[in-house]
């Protein structure tokens, strides 16, 4: 018996041995020809070679830039982005437990689109995919405003105080 269960945890490690990291969503303005970025990274326990595929959905496009050390491994770039479906590259992490971080970049190709898009970012260990994926949600220019309160909600804060200088001001001098 304890044999079966030192196996299943056996198992379930070995499953894990690769990580993809990245924030939950990113919000991109659709009528803006500039990227958004956010960071990513991806982890191994052991050394080898991966496949790192980048998909994102239709009205996107994404590209990974310096994911890794000084050889500046990218995923695409800017003026070559991947579309849909997908595009892939085979990345090598040579010592165990490297992480390699860079840069996901993400823009919208069509700006009349709401609601939510994604990129699923997947690593390949042989057969074995490990994903994540990050929600796109759009947003314009004209919906980030910034609300100014109403006159007398600083107005009369401000005459408080100045009416409190002024009693305690008459106080020091007697009157």
């Amino acid at each position: 018996m304890s044999g079966l269960l030192i196996a299943c945890m056996a198992g379930s490690a070995m499953a894990g041995n690769i990580t993809v990291a990245i924030p939950d969503n990113i919000k991109i303005n659709p009528q803006s020809d500039a990227y958004t970025s956010v960071n990513v990274s991806v982890k191994s326990i052991y050394p080898g070679s991966y496949k790192f595929v980048v998909a994102p959905q239709s009205g996107l496009e994404a590209y990974i830039g310096n994911l890794g050390d000084s050889s500046a491994l990218n995923i695409g770039s800017a003026t070559n982005p991947i579309i849909p479906p997908y595009s892939y590259r085979l990345i090598t992490i040579n010592h165990a437990n490297e992480e390699l971080v860079g840069k996901l970049y993400v823009r919208a190709t069509d700006g009349s689109w709401s609601g939510f898009k994604e990129v699923k970012l997947s690593v390949y260990d042989g057969n074995t995919e490990i994903s994540d994926s990050i929600t796109v949600q759009p947003y314009s220019s004209g919906s980030l405003s910034v609300e100014t309160p109403e006159f007398p909600t600083v107005a009369l804060p401000v005459a408080g105080i100045l009416g409190l200088l002024f009693i305690f001001g008459r106080k020091k001098e007697g009157l």
